[in-house]
C-alpha cells in the first residue's frame, strides 16, 4: 500500500508490506542548507504508544564513541539518507509516522519541518492470498543483539522461531491440509528443513498423494567437495523417510524458487510459492 504526503517542501512516499514500512524522501533545494537528517516518530493506533525510532549512526560531536550494537533516537541522531525502513511494524495495523526534518547544530537540532504520514500495514492472511516473510539479511544486526551473535543451533529454538516469523509454521499448516482425496505436487531447490519434510510425510500417512521434485544436480568444487544442495537434499530426504515420495532432477539452471500445489479430487485448491532460499 502506498501513502504519499507533502508539506513545506518535504515530500514523503511510504510503501507498506506486512512487517515493513519503507520511506522515500525528497527535500526542496531551498530547504537543504544546514539540513542534518530525518527524525522518525511513530504512533501505534492499537497500543496507543508513541516512540522515536532508533538508528545506529551518530554525530561525533554529541556521541563520539558509540558502543557496538548500541542504538540512538533519531530525534537526536537523525537518519542521513533519503530512503529508510521501519522493520518493527506488525501486520494489519494502523500507524502514523511523523517525519521531522532537523537542522543546525547537532547539539541543538532544530525541527523545522514535520510531515504526518498515516499508514496501514498489510495483513498476512487474506481470503484469497496470504504472504509470509521470514527475517533475512536485513535483520542481522537485531539478531546479533538478541542472541549474542550465536548461530541458531547454539542460541536455541527461540532463535529459529524469531527468524521464521511464522513462515515455516504457515508452510506446515498448508501441507497439513492434505488428507485422503488430496494431493501435493512440489518442486523444491533446497529440500532439507526437518519440519517441512515431516509435514510431507504426515500428509502421505493421512492418505494424500505426494510427489516432490528436488534439485539433484551433482556438482563439485576444485577440491572435490559437493557444491549445491543435492547432497544435503538426499541426506535430509533419507533421514525423513520420504525417499519414495521424492524424485531428483539432474538437469536445470537457477532453481531457487519453490512450489507446492495442493489439490483435492484432482482439482487445484491452493499454491504455495516463494523466492530465494
Amino acid at each position: 500500500m502506498r501513502h504519499p504526503s507533502d508539506h513545506d517542501g518535504l515530500r514523503v512516499n511510504a510503501v507498506t508490506g506486512t512487517q515493513v514500512a519503507f520511506f522515500g524522501f525528497d527535500l526542496a533545494p531551498a530547504k537543504r542548507p544546514s539540513f542534518r537528517g530525518f527524525g522518525f516518530r511513530r504512533f501505534d493506533h492499537v497500543e496507543g504508544e508513541t516512540v522515536w525510532l532508533r538508528g545506529m549512526k551518530t554525530f561525533e560531536k554529541t556521541e563520539p564513541h558509540p558502543a557496538k550494537g548500541e542504538t540512538f533516537s533519531t530525534r537526536h541522531h537523525p537518519i542521513q539518507s533519503f530512503q529508510w525502513a521501519d522493520y518493527s511494524v506488525k501486520p494489519g495495523r494502523d500507524y502514523t509516522y511523523t517525519i521531522v526534518a532537523l537542522y543546525g547544530d547537532p547539539a541543538d537540532l532544530d525541527p523545522r519541518i514535520a510531515v504526518d504520514v498515516p499508514v496501514t500495514t498489510e495483513v498476512e492472511t487474506g481470503p484469497a492470498h496470504s504472504a509470509f516473510f521470514n527475517r533475512g539479511s536485513v535483520a542481522t544486526q537485531e539478531y546479533a543483539r538478541r542472541f549474542q551473535n550465536e548461530p541458531p543451533s547454539k542460541a536455541g529454538p527461540g532463535a529459529y522461531e524469531w527468524l521464521s516469523r511464522g513462515l515455516l509454521e504457515a508452510l506446515v499448516a498448508f501441507l497439513d491440509r492434505a488428507a485422503a482425496g488430496w494431493s501435493i505436487h512440489g518442486a523444491v531447490y533446497e529440500f532439507q528443513w526437518p519440519a517441512a519434510l515431516a509435514a510431507v510425510r504426515r500428509a502421505r500417512q493421512r492418505g494424500a498423494a505426494v510427489k516432490v521434485l528436488f534439485d539433484d544436480i551433482e556438482a563439485y568444487d576444485g577440491q572435490g567437495k559437493p557444491q549445491g544442495p543435492w547432497k544435503k537434499n538426499r541426506e535430509a530426504i533419507a533421514k525423513a523417510k520420504i525417499k519414495s515420495l521424492c524424485k531428483g532432477r539432474k538437469k536445470g539452471k537457477l532453481m531457487h524458487n519453490k512450489f507446492f500445489v495442493l489439490s483435492q479430487n484432482g482439482q487445484p485448491r491452493a499454491v504455495w510459492t516463494g523466492s530465494t532460499n
